[in-house]
């Protein structure tokens, strides 16, 4: 797994994870920003992503993507970040979630974009991945039609997984017990849009932040309401006990 890592220099560490169809591009601008305040930021792309051929992403499953960010959690650790905040957009914040459900030591915050927990409808998300497949197609993949249809057999059996992990990690989020931070564009064109307010309402015994963007759209780390997710997400990473470092 390709992973970008950023050094700081105040000994705390962050975990940027990626939405379904991209790579770590997704959170590489606010990942910068953060690591100018001096957190280590890690923004890893998740097994399968980041390649032209979109088959690539279907050969992994939700259970491959969770080890993976657990392998990230224990490189950091390895390299002396005993703290570790993680966030993601959209799938990316449901495997940040899912991490925050497990109590893995060490784990003081985190967060998701436009996540959606629970998953109720997947076809906005297959029908985005079939046409970013069209964007990416060669003529090396074959025959252009037959193509596009495996991709889309493929993306709908395999966001009917992301659609059981969601829900698990729904049913588990009374698990956690470090501040949760939650952004929800009110403009999302792939989840509804109180999917935010549900999920906040849904997390009962640790603390909650969540933040509406009024015309944001589903990729809010690289459109125009970046900025503002920045500084709500910067004052909110500084509020959380980081007292090991």
């Amino acid at each position: 797994m390709q992973t970008v890592m950023l050094e700081g220099t105040n000994g705390r560490a962050l975990i940027l994870l990626h939405a379904y169809t991209s790579f770590y591009v997704d959170v590489q601008l606010i990942g910068i920003e953060l690591n100018k305040l001096g957190y280590t930021v890690c923004m890893p792309t998740l097994p399968g992503h980041g390649t032209r051929d979109m088959q690539n992403i279907l050969k992994y499953n939700m259970f491959d993507y969770r080890d993976a960010i657990k392998d990230e959690i224990h490189q950091l650790n390895d390299k002396g970040y005993d703290e570790i905040a993680i966030f993601g957009l959209s799938l990316g914040g449901v495997l940040a979630l899912d991490i925050l459900t497990q109590k893995i030591p060490g784990i003081v915050g985190g967060g998701s974009f436009n996540s959606p927990i629970p998953l109720s409808d997947s076809q906005p998300i297959v029908n985005q991945f079939v046409t970013y497949a069209n964007s990416m197609y060669q003529q090396v993949f074959g025959e252009k039609q037959a193509y596009l249809e495996r991709m889309r057999q493929g993306a709908t059996h395999h966001l009917e997984a992301m659609a059981t992990l969601s829900y698990d990690v729904h049913g588990n989020l009374n698990n956690i017990d470090v501040p949760v931070f939650i952004a929800q564009s009110l403009k999302d064109e792939l989840i509804p849009i109180d999917t935010g307010e549900r999920l906040a309402n849904s997390i009962h015994f640790t603390s909650v932040e969540l933040h509406t963007f009024e015309n944001g759209k589903h990729a809010i780390t690289v459109g125009p309401y970046r900025k503002e997710l920045l500084q709500k997400l910067t004052a909110f990473i500084e509020t959380l006990d980081w007292s090991k470092s």
